[in-house]
């Protein structure tokens, strides 16, 4: 008799389900006592090999000391414009919004494919620095009455920069670290300023990386899930299951592998080193 083998394909903690956006939404930050932005968006440019020696292991490693030939993804990050400010409460179910700034100043670029999506100020930009102003009184009051827990730096990419031939930006909240008068300070005196990757990473720190992976559409359970194929005489195909179930329970079970959308998915890679900048 042949020897049973049926490993589990699949896990509950990964969805197979598309992304609902390019570049993601996250949900937990590091704690940082320095003020600076958390996080930086870049677009994958491809992978190379690159010789290291003692960057990527540590004394008890058996390379230790040899070198080595190890993968690498190069990632173009162009700078990013801070375009506003967005603060956060606690109430009783998390984090609420409060209130949000938004630079006086923005370029014809900028409110073609800006304007219809977010509340740009369409007055003078004297007019936009007077409610700036107000804004500021108002917010620097509601940091007096800890009132304000969580400040977040509105951002744009500058996709036009890349190689990539796309000229809409992302626009995406990064926190800012530190104690909040100090992050607010710093916010307000980068506004409507560039940012740069060195102002924010230094070769050689570890980061965790959030993407989104290559869409392969609507596939079949062979590729995605990686089931054995049927004998070459098997009817009606032979990239398909023996079976769906038995017969009770009279529905097909969740752990069975069945055919559907394969990559466009979110994923989180965990201390991946940056080797120069």
């Amino acid at each position: 008799m042949v020897k049973y083998h049926a490993p589990k394909r699949g896990s509950l903690a990964f969805r197979r389900k598309r992304a609902k956006r390019i570049y993601p939404h996250v949900s937990t930050w590091p704690d940082v006592d320095q003020v600076r932005l958390l996080g930086y968006p870049a677009y994958k440019v491809g992978m190379i090999s690159v010789y290291e020696k003692n960057v990527l292991v540590s004394e008890r490693a058996m390379w230790y000391g040899l070198e080595r030939v190890v993968a690498a993804t190069v990632l173009e990050a162009p700078p990013i414009r801070i375009i506003g400010m967005r603060f956060y409460g606690v109430d009783g179910y998390g984090l609420k919004t409060i209130d949000e700034i938004w630079c006086p100043h923005f370029g014809k670029f900028e409110r073609k494919y800006l304007q219809r999506k977010f509340p740009l100020p369409k007055k003078s930009v004297e007019e936009a620095k007077k409610i700036l102003e107000e804004k500021a009184a108002k917010i620097r009051e509601l940091i007096d009455n800890d009132e304000i827990r969580e400040i977040r730096a509105i951002v744009r990419t500058c996709p036009e920069l890349t190689t990539i031939g796309k000229k809409k930006p992302e626009v995406l909240e990064i926190k800012v670290s530190g104690e909040i008068k100090e992050a607010y300070e710093w916010c307000n005196e980068h506004l409507g300023k560039f940012i740069r990757v060195r102002d924010v990473f230094e070769p050689g720190m570890f980061i965790d990386v959030i993407g989104v992976t290559k869409g392969k559409g609507f596939q079949g359970v062979v590729k995605r899930f990686g089931v054995k194929l049927l004998p070459p005489k098997s009817k009606k195909g032979y990239r398909r299951l023996g079976s769906l179930g038995p017969w009770t329970p009279g529905r097909i079970m969740w752990t069975v592998p069945r055919p559907g959308q394969l990559g466009y998915f979110r994923r989180t890679e965990y201390n991946k080193q940056i080797l120069t900048l």
